[in-house]
């Protein structure tokens, strides 16, 4: 419901436009108010719908670059285990780098 607007009121509003229009109009104002309000309501969930997707591309693209700098550090350790080298080692010792 509208904020402020309370079922008594609503009653009142409802009983001044049946004595204002007649029974025959203001069926008719309120088919078009029904569909006036699920028309908006059809656009406000095709909205929310699209910013949902915006959101889903926009977690992916930190999913992504999140893999990437992972990626990126493993890659940096692998290659600075490359440069050590194990020598001399035989059963039973340490290695010596």
């Amino acid at each position: 419901m509208l904020p402020g607007i309370g079922w008594p009121e609503l009653v009142l509003i409802m009983a001044l436009l049946l004595l204002v229009f007649g029974s025959g109009k203001v069926h008719h104002i309120a088919k078009s108010v029904g569909r006036g309000l699920g028309e908006i309501r059809r656009v406000k969930e095709e909205i929310e719908e699209g910013v949902g997707i915006g959101q889903l591309r926009r977690v992916k693209q930190e999913m992504v670059q999140g893999v990437m700098n992972a990626t990126g550090s493993v890659t940096e350790a692998v290659i600075d285990l490359k440069d050590y080298r194990v020598v001399d080692a035989g059963p039973g010792d340490k290695p010596k780098v």
